[in-house]
């Protein structure tokens, strides 16, 4: 008698050895119509309990095929040992290991006649009848192990969750009592504080008076100096009208991608919510989607995602919530409707179709390399405590906040709060946040990863400020739409 284990995590290529082992002979597993790969874990193909099947030397092929998805969910066949071709149903388990290779219909047909001879029992209807008995009897007695076993995980389990209800109990007092320290802690200190403010507005009620008299210079030189920067905008309006955009969305700043041609950035990030099917822009520049536990997403997730495998439109099915990790599921001559704003309408962004489009490689290359002063017109950045690369626009020197920008620093010395930052986001500069990017490793766990990836056109990306082609598809990153001045 052998033993087969059959668990959600045993492979085809496990299953098939252990058989082989036994008898001799080859097992076969199907996915639907088609053969299972080697590598398939057998809760792909079906399993509906796992256990182990005591199998009988012998039991017919027959009802060893019967059995397996009676009682396991799993579609098999069996062949000889060089997998000619299937053994015959009327074949034992033991006699499937002794057909001889390349061996024909007949020749099975002649071995199940010699198993009738050799058992020396009556006519062939009464040796199935005691056949099947038999199995009858071994399938009850596997289907009553199969609920012991069951029965021992229940039990198994409702132990270690007791354990784990009183080590959370325990954990819950003893931070009630940190609590409680925590609370006489504050109002000891709440106290002095009171103390401190009465000293404190005692002091700046003396010090009004002269504020007052300073605050009023102030403003005075205030309105002078708006009077002037207004009349200054106005001169810069009249004297050279910058184009409108075509629809909402649109920031001001203009950035050269080619030697006469512009475009203006959309207003943040592309994001989709998959229950809806819409797409919308970020609000702010500096917004990025945080909930990296909700990937791998399905087409009914009822929020918002900001990440998409390349070409990911839902042009020709290629829908912005595919999961798969193999290239040959993304377009590889991607055509135009793939880009997610020529084929869909942006309900933040004129909520028409053809009003947006991504960057082509060339014109980042230009944006970022050779436009005129490319060198001191980006830089890494920190704005409102999200890294990323700062873009400015073409004429941004011309007419320049009055914020500091360093074009050769880092995340930490080019630092911007909300206000400042749109001080400069009014000059026209761009933020790319360092949206994470994700994928699937050989363990089928999604992993993201803070660096500065967006998709271009054509299977390109920009990765952290620099231009790379991508032979990766499926990494699932951020999109940042443009449209062109005119």
């Amino acid at each position: 008698m052998a033993t087969l284990h059959l668990s959600n995590s045993t492979t085809v290529e496990e299953l098939r050895k252990e058989f082989n082992e036994n008898f001799g002979s080859q097992v076969k597993l199907y996915k639907g119509r088609s053969v299972a790969d080697e590598s398939d874990p057998l809760s792909e193909l079906g399993l509906t309990t796992e256990g182990t099947f005591e199998c009988r030397s012998s039991l017919t092929v027959a009802s060893f095929i019967e059995r397996m998805m009676d009682e396991f969910g799993l579609k098999v066949k069996v062949y000889t040992c060089d997998e000619w071709v299937a053994c015959l149903d009327g074949l034992t388990l033991e006699s499937t290991g002794k057909v001889k290779k390349n061996a024909s219909k007949a020749d099975m047909e002649d071995m199940i006649a010699y198993q009738r001879s050799a058992a020396g029992e009556g006519s062939q209807e009464s040796d199935g009848a005691a056949q099947q008995e038999q199995e009858k009897q071994q399938r009850e007695a596997d289907k009553a192990r199969a609920e012991a076993e069951l029965e021992k995980r229940k039990a198994e389990e409702a132990r270690l969750k007791a354990e784990a209800e009183a080590e959370a109990a325990k954990k819950a007092k003893a931070e009630q009592e940190k609590l409680k320290a925590e609370a006489a802690a504050m109002a000891a200190a709440k106290e002095a504080a009171e103390k401190a403010k009465a000293e404190l507005a005692k002091q700046r009620a003396e010090a009004e008076a002269a504020k007052a008299e300073l605050a009023k210079l102030q403003a005075e030189a205030a309105k002078a100096k708006a009077e002037a920067e207004t009349a200054k905008k106005a001169a810069a309006a009249s004297a050279q009208p910058a184009p409108k955009p075509k629809c909402e969305g649109a920031l001001s700043g203009l950035f050269s991608v080619a030697k006469e041609k512009q475009v203006r950035f959309s207003m943040g990030s592309l994001q989709f919510h998959p229950k809806k099917y819409e797409f919308r822009f970020a609000e702010h520049q500096y917004d990025r989607i945080e909930k990296k536990d909700i990937f791998p997403v399905h087409k009914f997730y009822d929020g918002w995602i900001d990440c998409f495998g390349f070409g990911t439109s839902g042009y020709l099915g290629c829908e912005p919530t595919e999961n798969s990790t193999k290239s040959n599921d993304y377009p590889n001559i991607p055509q135009e409707n793939h880009d997610w704003g020529v084929y869909n309408p942006i309900i933040n962004g004129g909520n028409k179709a053809g009003l947006w489009r991504s960057l082509k490689e060339d014109e980042a290359k230009y944006l970022l390399e050779r436009r005129p002063n490319a060198d001191k017109l980006k830089a890494k950045a920190t704005v409102n405590n999200v890294k990323g690369v700062v873009l400015l626009p073409d004429d941004f020197y011309e007419h320049r906040a009055r914020v500091p920008f360093d074009a050769t620093a880092n995340y930490a010395d080019n630092t911007y709060d909300i206000e400042t930052w749109t001080k400069m986001e009014e000059s026209g500069a761009i933020f790319l946040p360092n949206g994470h990017f994700r994928f699937d490793d050989a363990r089928k766990e999604w992993v993201w990863t803070p660096m500065l990836r967006i998709w271009i056109w054509n299977n390109y990306c920009i990765y952290d400020g620099v231009v790379y082609s991508s032979t990766s598809p499926y990494l699932k990153s951020c999109v940042r739409l443009v449209q062109d001045v005119e």
